[in-house]
């Protein structure tokens, strides 16, 4: 149960996205390890301090390296018990649009504000835009996407 409780509470907390570089030998602008901070104007330090009353802490990562892969991490950990659901992929960054595929334990999608938990592999693409460390991603379904560089 345990268990179960601590799956569904990262339901809220995963997102695995990524875009593409096409062998880029320096810095892209998507280079290095962010967090995810909103998806749809839903702020995650609003959930994560609800999980903290609860002993829970969440730690999201998701880095994207110049050769056109990434990788992200997010861990569960409370009461305990100890969950990391991981997953990989490419990207491409074609001016302000972006693309990406992959694969891997969880991945978030978020519509009308119900998170929606879906397993393998996928697919998405949209537009993206760098102010600062602060990278925003608007993909094709309407889903808008707040990074923040760590």
């Amino acid at each position: 149960m345990t268990n179960l409780f601590l799956r569904l509470s990262v339901l809220c907390a995963v997102l695995i996205i990524g875009a593409t570089s096409c062998g880029l030998d320096e810095d892209n602008e998507w280079s290095g390890t962010w967090t995810i901070e909103k998806i749809d104007g839903v702020n995650f330090e609003v959930t994560d301090a609800f999980a903290e009353i609860l002993d829970i802490s969440v730690e999201r990562s998701l880095t994207f390296d110049n050769d056109g892969t990434w990788d992200a991490e997010i861990t569960t950990e409370g009461w305990g018990e100890s969950v990391t659901d991981s997953a990989t992929g490419d990207y491409s960054l074609d001016g302000s649009n972006y693309a990406m595929s992959g694969s891997g334990d969880i991945f978030l999608a978020v519509k009308d504000n119900v998170s929606l938990l879906k397993t393998g592999s996928f697919e998405d693409a949209g537009t993206w835009v760098r102010k600062g460390d602060t990278l925003t991603l608007t993909r094709n379904n309407g889903t808008v996407i707040v990074l923040k560089r760590q």
